[in-house]
């Protein structure tokens, strides 16, 4: 009984994080949320480095930094952990308009 509560407080923050970035997504697409222009914004090649500024990073790709800033939780088995490829295309905001995202 107590697995099964704690499996439901997982996923209720998770639903809670999902909610957040759609919410930051949401306001990002309203204009209410600025970017700063030091974030990565487009690839550059096909490498999948990224510009920041006009001077693509030195450093590691996209998919290679959320690798290693969630590596630790490719170990827990439930909740399935997010890959790159899910994140990428969750953050893709294109086809959507803000008030989708608000609901």
């Amino acid at each position: 009984a107590q697995l099964r509560a704690e499996l439901m407080m997982v996923e209720a923050q998770r639903a809670v994080c999902r909610g957040l970035v759609r919410l930051l997504a949401g306001l990002s697409l309203e204009g209410h949320l600025h970017i700063p222009s030091s974030a990565p914004q487009e690839p550059v090649d096909a490498k999948d480095k990224w510009k920041a500024d006009g001077q693509q990073l030195p450093f590691n790709s996209l998919a290679q930094i959320f690798d290693q800033r969630f590596q630790c939780f490719q170990m827990s088995p439930y909740p399935p952990p997010l890959e790159y490829t899910d994140y990428a295309s969750s953050m893709d905001t294109s086809s959507y308009k803000a008030p989708m995202l608000f609901k």
